[in-house]
């Protein structure tokens, strides 16, 4: 753009000096020589001129060209420039407007911040007090050890005696313990019994009112009269058949008969009911004793 202002401003100072020359060439007096030598040496001086003039017209029209194809590249340059300028200005603008964007979401954040802060100072305050409440309890417990260390000695003897007292106290514990243990058993263990005799007694005070009662009767039952068993009340089926207690006569499955007993001289073994087995077998576990006694109907 320097060259082409330049390259200008040589233009229009070489047009005034020409214009000048010819204005002042126009004005003078034409003083032709006298001898045909003479005027063929002017003749040849201006012809001289005629070609430098002609010369630096040449050039002069090779800068103006010059002139004008820089001219053209520098507006291009320029167009480029500007387009360029204004996509930069566009970008500008997008990115200023992510940064404002940028900017509320940092002063939001800041507020948060803000908060957390003063969250933070209210935290300070409260520990500062809780620091200055150790302090005057390291003090406290300073000026204590210094009165402790004072007394060493008599320290030293009371941790043996605590030793030996806890000692004695972890035996006697552990003793405690033990008898605790052994006698949480013992009322375990009579609990269980209580509750076996009073299932045992329900369960025989059951048995001794149907026994009452089928004194009556005959304890013989038909299997036409029972559809179920009387001890897990199964519907009875082809697979689940009839089959009665040798002792009681009463109708059960297989299942609720899985007990059996020896009698008669022989010995032979019978198939027999749980609260009959209970009945008959002295030295065995009452069959309640895992489970609630069966309540006949």
């Amino acid at each position: 753009m320097l060259t082409c202002c330049r390259l200008q401003e040589e233009n229009d100072q070489l047009v005034g000096k020409h214009s000048v020359a010819a204005e002042t060439l126009q004005n003078e007096r034409i003083d032709f020589p006298d001898t045909v030598e003479d005027l063929q040496e002017l003749l040849l001086k201006c012809r001289d001129d005629l070609i430098r003039s002609k010369l630096a017209s040449e050039r002069l029209e090779e800068d103006v060209r010059t002139i004008q194809c820089e001219n053209q590249l520098l507006r291009a340059q320029m167009d480029a420039e500007q387009a360029g300028r204004v996509s930069m200005e566009d970008n500008l603008s997008a990115e200023l407007d992510n940064l404002k964007t940028e900017l509320h979401q940092v002063k939001r954040e800041c507020k948060v911040q803000q908060g957390s802060v003063e969250n933070l100072q209210l935290t300070m305050t409260v520990h500062q007090e809780t620091i200055s409440d150790l302090k005057s309890r390291l003090d406290t417990a300073l000026r204590a050890k210094r009165v402790l260390a004072m007394s060493e000695r008599v320290l030293a003897v009371f941790e043996r005696v605590l030793a030996v007292l806890q000692k004695h106290l972890e035996d006697t514990v552990a003793e405690l313990r033990s008898r605790v243990a052994s006698l949480q058993q013992e009322l375990d263990n009579s609990e269980a019994v209580q509750k076996d005799f009073v299932r045992l007694s329900q369960s025989l005070q059951v048995q001794l009112e149907r026994i009452r009662d089928t004194d009556m009767e005959v304890r013989w039952q038909h299997d036409e009269d029972i559809d179920e068993c009387q001890g897990c009340h199964t519907s009875f089926s082809v697979a689940r058949r009839k089959q009665h207690c040798r002792h009681c006569g009463r109708i059960f499955c297989g299942s609720c008969l899985s007990h059996t007993v020896l009698s008669g001289p022989h010995q032979r073994p019978s198939r027999v009911c749980d609260v009959c087995h209970t009945l008959l077998v002295r030295d065995t576990a009452p069959y309640f004793s895992t489970e609630p006694p069966h309540t006949p109907d």
